[in-house]
């Protein structure tokens, strides 16, 4: 037993005094295995190794038979690579639940980010983003539209999903869902309107599938939601709970409703593009068929998605239009005539069986 410890600390001794060649070589000689097919000892090495930005730079090369499989993404997180601590004592993460555009990476950590935005089509990637909170980093988000550009090999469905997550919007608005507080006293001043409308933007949020018979899954590389689960919700509030809120404390909820009655159709249109974008909804059909069987009548009981909470919204809106500006109720519903959802259809039959009076 003495013998097998002086003999580990040795070859540990070894690697340390061997410089940047030792790295490289434990590099080479570990990196293309998997993680599960290494005894604990080489992932200590192989993260010891790549703190080092100049081995963490020949990685990104593809040079030299430096290389890593994707699969060893989760024992990097695990270790702290991919949140080392930058010049100005700060852990800054490749991925988050909050926008930290503003810190510095470390570089070995930006380095790396760089290697994983050339492993987009791979599974590990794509779950360890979603599991750390979806919230890229700047410098992370710029090296993922680069390849994302460059790269043609890359699989629609992976595609799709990281050039969501990439988006420099989305981080933004993620980011604020993730610490969202609803406003103490509402009202009808222009920055209250525009926090409303804020909250009620639509985004995508990814969910990593879990499966206990996954060596038998079929994956779809082209299909988004075969990768990963996808909800559609609002980036600020939660449902028809969270908007009776503003409602109930606003004197003329009719004013703000007409007011905003072009945006809130434009954001139920963005929600209806996410779900297209990801295979969920097309010209033909939408989730709303589904998710709500009548648009005159909200059923408080019904379990439905975040994002439907804007046909009800959009409803009203028409109905408060219609009392105050006849003419700009009927501009909207030609509006929603050319707009190619299944549900706009049905608005605009709701609209022709209503008067300025319900």
């Amino acid at each position: 037993m003495h013998r097998e410890l002086w003999q580990a600390l040795n070859e540990w001794a070894n690697h340390h005094s061997g410089g940047l060649a030792s790295k490289l070589q434990t590099v080479r000689r570990y990196g293309t295995t998997r993680p599960t097919d290494s005894p604990e000892d080489f992932t200590d090495e192989l993260c010891w190794a790549l703190t080092e930005p100049i081995v963490a730079q020949r990685l990104t090369s593809h040079k030299n038979g430096v290389d890593l499989d994707s699969a060893w993404i989760p024992k990097l997180q695990q270790n702290e690579l991919l949140s080392l601590e930058n010049p100005e004592g700060l852990k800054v993460p490749l991925v988050s639940n909050s926008l930290l555009d503003g810190l510095t990476l470390h570089e070995t950590t930006s380095l790396l980010g760089k290697w994983i935005a050339s492993r987009l089509d791979s599974p590990d990637a794509l779950n360890w983003a979603i599991q750390q909170g979806g919230v890229l980093h700047r410098d992370f988000r710029l090296y993922i539209r680069q390849h994302l550009k460059h790269n043609n090999e890359i699989e629609m469905g992976y595609r799709k999903i990281w050039r969501a997550l990439a988006s420099d919007d989305y981080a933004y608005l993620l980011s604020a869902r993730s610490r969202r507080i609803l406003p103490s006293i509402p009202d009808e001043t222009p920055g209250t309107l525009r926090d409303f409308i804020h909250r009620l933007r639509p985004i995508p949020v990814f969910k990593q599938q879990y499966s206990y018979f996954s060596e038998f899954d079929n994956i779809n590389s082209n299909s988004p939601t075969s990768l990963c689960n996808i909800d559609i919700k609002l980036s600020g509030l939660d449902g028809m709970d969270e908007i009776h809120y503003y409602e109930k404390r606003v004197q003329d909820w009719d004013g703000v409703l007409s007011s905003l009655a072009d945006e809130l159709t434009s954001l139920l249109k963005e929600a209806m593009d996410w779900l297209c974008e990801f295979e969920l909804a097309s010209e033909e059909d939408d989730p709303t068929n589904l998710h709500l069987k009548s648009i005159r009548h909200y059923d408080a009981h019904l379990v439905a998605p975040s994002w439907t909470s804007l046909v009800y919204l959009v409803r009203d809106s028409f109905s408060a239009l219609l009392r105050r500006n006849p003419a700009e109720a009927e501009q909207l519903v030609s509006r929603w005539q050319y707009l190619n959802y299944p549900i706009f259809r049905r608005l605009a039959i709701y609209a022709a069986t209503v008067d300025s009076d319900d």
